[in-house]
């Protein structure tokens, strides 16, 4: 299950709606007090960009949401691919995401994130020794 905060599916927002550079240091009020950093997340089940919530999947390929889950739902479902989502985080200037394969036939829809995003999102879920160098 992808565990950061998840708004990815919101609607993409300028960073700067003045269209202004930012200043490179921040305001003195704001030194050395915690900051929060927004992670965008693209989890996949599928092939298709989903946020499952609730509970786990199971590796059961007729019936991707857990039986013994009960309360797991699919609570948002796009048809709009990964790789669209990875180009917002890139044009928005999000850095430090990643994408989560939730079980079988992700592997497409996860490189095609990768690729559109390149050095900006991580991979996680169904990566394993022998298939990690692709």
């Amino acid at each position: 299950k992808c565990r950061s905060i998840n708004l990815s599916f919101q609607p993409s927002l300028p960073l700067n709606a003045t269209s202004q550079p930012f200043s490179s240091l921040p305001p003195k009020s704001l030194l050395n007090k915690p900051t929060m950093k927004f992670r965008p997340c693209i989890d996949l089940h599928a092939g298709q960009v989903k946020q499952i919530i609730g509970s786990t999947l199971s590796d059961d390929k007729q019936n991707a949401l857990s039986a013994s889950a009960s309360h797991a739902s699919e609570n948002f479902s796009t048809d709009r691919p990964a790789s669209s989502y990875a180009r917002t985080y890139q044009n928005d200037g999000l850095t430090g995401g990643h994408v989560i394969m939730l079980g079988p036939g992700n592997v497409e829809a996860a490189k095609a994130a990768l690729a559109a995003y390149p050095g900006g999102l991580q991979i996680g879920g169904g990566v394993t020794a022998e298939n990690a160098q692709e």
